[in-house]
């Protein structure tokens, strides 16, 4: 009889699984074993659990779905069942005195937790590379996404922001300095948005400089406008400079995809 491979390091304990649904923090299943998973955005799909290597947990592990031409990134699961014909349990919304969650706070929740797995992607060796003098470099980028976040939470905890204030983000530090203070504002950020209300966010928020106001708008929209779309546009820079080093990058959007340099989800090499 064939003794059976050993089991890959780096795993987390795999215990006996139930039938039922479980966290991806709790259990994971066997490689390459068929499940049905249950992403963060709300949607289920029939997966093969894939394991390319575990030194650096979670990085080297995805899901692979409609044969593996489409891969989604570990952290986006949020639940799988042994099942691959079992279907998800759909909670109820979360409530709130003033009623359900606003969506704005779930999207800003799913992109803080997007930009911090990609911060962890850079190799440190080309950390300064930039195809041009006009291009920041990866290192820059990640400095700069986390002041980003910094600038979240003070959009969600203050109702007006003073312009110059905030302190200089270094843009050359370690990063291992970077990763550790995106984490600590992201944290911070997500605790501030996960108090957010739907009247909060309906609520005048100002911009000023001098005690002068130089912009007012609705909470909601100064979450946009100085957090969602920074975030979004330097992550896209990110992606880009690691995918032109080589750097295999969670695809965006995987389930709906182009095909071709760049736009095609495949899985890792």
């Amino acid at each position: 009889m064939t003794a059976a491979p050993p089991r890959p390091t780096g795993l987390p304990p795999r215990p006996t699984v139930p039938p039922g649904w479980h966290d991806t923090a709790a259990a994971v299943p066997r490689r390459d074993q068929t499940v049905r998973v249950l992403t963060r955005y709300g949607a289920d799909h029939q997966a093969q659990f894939v394991v390319a290597f575990t030194a650096d947990w979670p990085q080297g592990v995805w899901w692979s779905i409609q044969n593996g031409r489409v891969t989604i990134p570990f952290a986006d699961i949020v639940a799988w069942s042994p099942d691959p014909e079992a279907r998800p349990p759909r909670p109820a919304p979360a409530s709130e005195p003033d009623g359900p969650r606003p969506a704005l706070v779930g999207e800003v929740l799913a992109e803080v937790g997007k930009v911090g797995g990609l911060i962890r992607l850079i190799p440190e060796a080309s950390a300064d590379w930039t195809p041009h003098p006009g291009v920041a470099s990866p290192r820059t980028l990640a400095w700069r996404l986390a002041q980003v976040v910094a600038r979240l939470e003070l959009v969600f905890a203050l109702d007006a922001v003073e312009l110059g204030l905030e302190p200089a983000a270094p843009e050359a530090g370690p990063l291992r300095e970077a990763d550790a203070t995106y984490g600590a504002n992201a944290r911070a950020a997500a605790e501030a948005a996960a108090r957010a209300t739907a009247a909060s966010l309906r609520a005048p928020w100002q911009l000023e400089r001098g005690g002068v106001a130089v912009a007012t708008m609705p909470r909601g929209n100064a979450v946009r406008a100085f957090g969602m779309a920074p975030l979004v546009y330097h992550r896209g820079e990110l992606g880009v400079l690691l995918t032109a080093l080589g750097v295999h990058v969670p695809h965006p959007y995987p389930l709906w995809s182009f095909g071709g340099p760049g736009g095609e989800a495949a899985p890792l090499d």
